[in-house]
């Protein structure tokens, strides 16, 4: 009975006082029952389904597609993985698709690591998208030595290969990652950059375009979500990237907003990036959120403070984004505090684990979940395209009005195809 009691107090409960409490013993009486063949009524379910949708259902109704970073480490763990497949619509490779591991010898690829994740989401009727193709981290150590003369007909047959392996199997490629210096006074100098100027960007584009033709390719970058002089000469140089490459028809469909969020002073305000991603709506492209996550080394160190304190900060981002019909897909860098990237590259100083995505070590929900599925319920509807408009988890009536309306702006911009 108290562990019964414990499971019923990790699920949200909507509606009524009175609701929530029948709810909540039809709730425990599922629970006590286990695998008991005493049947639910047709109502009793659909309201227990309410009550616990996914986040990836939340998201899909109102035309986004909710997703989740994942590493092969977090795919071992049958728990973590069960999770996974519940909330998610979409799956982005942490690191199976980048050059060290895709190509760790000149010309030798290794897709093991990707093709399970892509046979994975496909099992289970979920997307994957691509991350990441031109990057200066994570290189194979050959390339290092490479000699300069040599890099264009490296770059062309590394994008070549691995965007044509999955030829129309992935919706998304970031191609590009985070091409902007850090202070925002132009293209970051990397070897790309040395060997080919800043066409690197057009060819990349352009060789990836060709290898798949289907495919929405974004330039992905971080450091732009937050109000502060340092974002905003960020947000311009983006910006003056992108009129560059829309101008000149380089094949360009949209950006990425890492979205490496701080919770603390710099944090809550994003009145600046609303009136930033009108803009690059208004260039006819589409938005992705791309590797969200709250990072806490600034909050105090109680556990449910912090959760209270993350959520709010998951609350402010989401409003601001979700406002814009051209953002199409979020996605959290992991689902789960047990495997966030941010314990090792960013520990708090107390040496408390960062609490930072939706669900805890445990993987059980934490505020944030109620949040996030607060903020897609009331999200813009968004631009879709036919083929990406998938059938919600229930049987609720589409919005279509609105999410029709936001296309014809969109096909008018040329975002849809």
């Amino acid at each position: 009975m108290e562990q019964a009691w414990a499971r019923l107090g990790s699920v949200h409960l909507a509606g009524t006082t009175a609701q929530r409490v029948l709810l909540a013993w039809c709730l425990l009486v599922l629970t006590l029952l286990g695998n008991s063949a005493w049947p639910l009524s047709g109502q009793t379910q659909q309201r227990l389904d309410i009550s616990v949708v996914s986040l990836g259902a939340a998201a899909q109704r109102r035309g986004r597609i909710y997703g989740a970073a994942v590493s092969q480490q977090a795919l071992e763990d049958r728990d973590f993985r069960s999770l996974l497949l519940q909330q998610v619509r979409s799956m982005t490779p942490e690191n199976a698709l980048k050059w060290e591991v895709v190509e760790p010898q000149r010309g030798h690829f290794d897709f093991r690591q990707g093709d399970a994740l892509l046979r994975l989401a496909k099992r289970h009727g979920l997307e994957m998208r691509g991350h990441t193709l031109v990057w200066e981290q994570q290189e194979p150590a050959w390339l290092q030595t490479v000699a300069s003369s040599d890099l264009r007909t490296i770059l062309k047959a590394h994008i070549e290969r691995v965007v044509g392996h999955y030829r129309g199997q992935l919706r998304s490629w970031d191609v590009i990652n985070e091409p902007l210096a850090d202070d925002g006074s132009g293209l970051r100098r990397h070897r790309w950059w040395r060997a080919l100027g800043p066409e690197y960007i057009d060819l990349a584009l352009e060789w990836a375009h060709q290898a798949d033709p289907g495919a929405r390719l974004l330039i992905n970058e971080y450091g732009l979500e937050a109000q502060t002089p340092a974002a905003a000469v960020k947000r311009r140089a983006l910006l003056a990237l992108l009129r560059d490459l829309r101008r000149r028809n380089v094949p360009l469909h949209g950006i990425g907003l890492q979205a490496h969020l701080q919770a603390g002073p710099d944090g809550g305000r994003y009145d600046e990036l609303v009136g930033f991603l009108k803009q690059v709506q208004a260039l006819g492209l589409e938005i992705q959120i791309t590797e969200l996550d709250v990072d806490d080394r600034q909050l105090p160190g109680d556990p449910a403070l912090r959760d209270r304190l993350v959520a709010a900060e998951y609350d402010s981002f989401l409003a601001a984004v979700l406002s814009n019909p051209a953002v199409r897909q979020v996605t959290t860098w992991g689902l789960s505090d047990r495997y966030t990237w941010l314990n090792s590259q960013s520990p708090r100083s107390d040496g408390r684990g960062q609490r930072a995505l939706p669900f805890d070590e445990a993987l059980r929900a934490k505020p944030a979940v109620a949040v996030m599925r607060e903020r897609f319920a009331k999200a813009a509807s968004a631009a879709v395209s036919r083929r990406d408009r998938v059938a919600t988890e229930q049987s609720t009536q589409e919005e279509s009005d609105g999410i029709e309306g936001a296309n014809a702006v969109l096909l008018q911009q040329g975002v849809l195809r």
